[in-house]
This record gives C-alpha cells, sequence and structure tokens, in this order.
C-alpha cells in the first residue's frame, strides 16, 4: 500500500554510476553516450565529454509542461590510490561535494541521493517475517490460492510466536518494583 508522505527511491531516478563508466572504458577522454530504458522501452539519453578531471553531461530537461532545455554539467572526478595498485574513480558531488559513486537525476541537475534525500526500496519495507512471507502472496484473493504448505508454515509460525509472547508475559519482573503514584 503507497504512502503519501514517503521518500523518493533511487530505483525512480536515472544514475550515471562511476563504476559502471569505468568499466566499460567510457572515462576515456572523448565524447560519449548512454542510453536509459525501463521495462524495454527508451525513457531518455545523456551525451557527456569525459577528461581525467571532470565530466561534462549534456542533456535536456523539462519541467511538467514547459519547453526542453538543454543543460551542460560538470560533475568533478576524484581519483584515489587502490591498496594493490591503480585508482578508483568517484564523483564529487556538485551541491554538497561528496565523494559518492552514482548520482541520481532527481532535479535539473545531477546530484547525490542525499542532496535529493532519496533512500532505497527496500528501506522502505517491513522487517516482520510475517510481511516478508505475505509479499510473495499480495495478490492472492483469499486463502483458497495459497499453496497448503505455505499456509501450514504461517500457522505454526504464529502459534510459536503467540507461545513466546505468552511465555514472556509471564515471567515475573525482577528488579526494584515500580514506585506507586
Amino acid at each position: 500500500m503507497g504512502r503519501w508522505n514517503k521518500k523518493g527511491t533511487v530505483e525512480e531516478h536515472k544514475r550515471l554510476d562511476i563504476r559502471y563508466l569505468y568499466r566499460n572504458n567510457l572515462l576515456t577522454p572523448g565524447f560519449h553516450s548512454i542510453d536509459w530504458s525501463r521495462w524495454g522501452e527508451s525513457a531518455g539519453n545523456i551525451t557527456f565529454q569525459a577528461s581525467e578531471l571532470a565530466l561534462t553531461l549534456i542533456y535536456q530537461f523539462r519541467h511538467f509542461g514547459q519547453e526542453w532545455e538543454d543543460v551542460r554539467q560538470v560533475v568533478p572526478l576524484d581519483w584515489t590510490p587502490c591498496h594493490f595498485g591503480g585508482e578508483r574513480p568517484w564523483f564529487i558531488c556538485g551541491n554538497c561535494g561528496r565523494r559518492v559513486a552514482v548520482i541520481y537525476a532527481g532535479g535539473k541537475y545531477f546530484a547525490c541521493r542525499h542532496c535529493y534525500d532519496l533512500t532505497y526500496s527496500s528501506c522502505q519495507e517491513s522487517d516482520s517475517r510475517f510481511n516478508r512471507f505475505w509479499g510473495n502472496y499480495g495478490n492472492f484473493s483469499g486463502w483458497e490460492n495459497m499453496p497448503l504448505w505455505a499456509l501450514k508454515g504461517l500457522l505454526s509460525r504464529s502459534r510459536k510466536e503467540e507461545e513466546q509472547f505468552e511465555k514472556q508475559m509471564k515471567k515475573r519482573r525482577r528488579g526494584r518494583p515500580r514506585k506507586q503514584k
């Protein structure tokens, strides 16, 4: 069930991952391009010019209902040495100055997830075993469609948890008694 006040997630935004760019030799000097897709259809593209010290992003942006706007954003790079040789690239967020591996298109400019206050979708899911179990059967239309093995496991787990709760409630409280009001 959706909530109106939940944070945006990184999975909802276009992203540039420096590790992907480095692995695919897209940080070599010159012009390169990346296409984003969602569910097999094109969701946008970006062109960038790479140098050793920065990436110059060239793309178009539009607010809802307004005209497309050409944007050129320079994103500085930082290189850190690795323990066994070589170097590792990082983006420097143009908004807060953090060294990050991924920048997101949460607005007109690319910035880190902290600046756009983004979280991961897994952080918005409940940790309870019951909810994880029901996540597999979220769209079923009643008990009759649930596999018998799953129903049996659910009932036995809930009975055990109930017994453990009752046992904890029956334990005698130790320590000093509480003050009476």
